[in-house]
Order: structure tokens, then sequence, then C-alpha cells
């Protein structure tokens, strides 16, 4: 089953290609929409600017791409920027987002920005992920915006006495504000997980 990495210039893609292979999964570079056709998963890292992002997306068709993509139902899975791209909109810019999820991508109000290091998921009932396999997990941040709170949030951790979404899904969607490709062999059993959701979808 191949999975496509989206390429918009915008993310880590080594470090998240490597992962997904060693999650024993193909990957698939997607540049443009006609490549969404090759493709069974999408995944969609990110590392930057909310309307930059989306306006690379704009330039290579795969804005109104993903958004036929998820709406079909297919499996996106989101990192980061890749997460904050489902919302609506964010404080980060004008531009719209893809709208899966209602809420706003917001500054962090804390101290100290950007949020970066390990910290604990707080972990709630999920369909992609179970969680109870790996009691106390930890993962890697490197964010300035994030989203506060959301019904649909499966996982939140907690950074200077702030709580905000780790992670959140919806049907055919599941995405993280942390690095999941950085988060040690945390990160490798979740992408196991979720790849095996994705793939039963």
């Amino acid at each position: 089953m191949k999975v496509g990495l989206v390429d918009y210039s915008m993310g880590n893609m080594h470090s998240v290609s490597r992962a997904i292979q060693q999650a024993n999964q193909q990957v698939c570079v997607v540049r443009s929409e006609s490549e969404l056709a090759q493709v069974h998963i999408l995944v969609v890292p990110g590392v930057g600017h909310f309307d930059l992002a989306m306006k690379k997306l704009e330039q290579k068709g795969l804005r109104t791409g993903i958004a036929k993509w998820i709406a079909k139902g297919n499996p996106y899975i989101g990192i980061c920027l890749g997460m904050h791209i489902l919302f609506e909109t964010s404080e980060e810019g004008k531009e719209e987002g893809l709208g899966v999820y209602k809420e706003q991508v917001k500054r962090l109000p804390v101290k100290v920005i950007p949020h970066m290091g390990w910290n604990r998921l707080e972990c709630q009932n999920s369909e992609w992920v179970n969680w109870k396999a790996w009691p106390n997990a930890w993962a890697y941040f490197v964010h300035s915006y994030g989203v506060m709170a959301s019904s649909q949030a499966c996982a939140t951790t907690t950074y200077e006495k702030i709580q905000m979404v780790a992670a959140i899904e919806k049907d055919n969607c599941f995405a993280m504000q942390f690095h999941p490709e950085k988060s040690g062999e945390f990160g490798l059993w979740l992408w196991r997980e979720v790849m095996k959701k994705a793939a039963s979808l």
C-alpha cells in the first residue's frame, strides 16, 4: 500500500519519509493533484507559516486536491503545520484552511516561544490509536501556534500550565501537533498504529 508524502516545500521530508519506511510502508512523493491517484494514504508534514503553506498548496493544485481527497473519505495524516491547515483559520495569517475542524489555530499564550522539547501526552479515547498499549507516552514538539481545545482531540499536552491539543481525529483524518518522526520508539510505534488504521479505511 503506497503512502503519499506531500512535498510543498514546507516540511522535513527526509525524516518523515524514513519514519514511514521504518513502519514498513512504501513512500511515494506527491507534488501535484494528479499524483494523488497513485496513493492510498496521504501524509502532510509541515514546518513554517500557515499562509505560506496554503499558498504553496494552491500553487501546486493541492489545496483543492487534498480537500477532495478528504471529502471522499480517504485517509489523511497531518503533522504540525499539516495539522494546522485542517482548521478553518489561524491567527498566524489570513488564508482560509481546509475547514475539517472548526476551531482556530492560535498563538500559544505562554512566555517562552517556541514550545520546543519533549512533553507527556494526556490521552483520551481514540478510534485511531490504542493509547493504552503505550502508557506514559512522551512526544517531541516544536511550535509557536496550536489549538487550545477541541471536542475531537484524542490527546492533549500541557506546557507552562496551558493545556493544548496534541492529537486530533475525525473520521478519516488524524493529525498531530508533535513530530512522531522525532519521537523515538514511541513515534515509530505510533506510525505503525495510524498506518494500520488508515489502511483499513
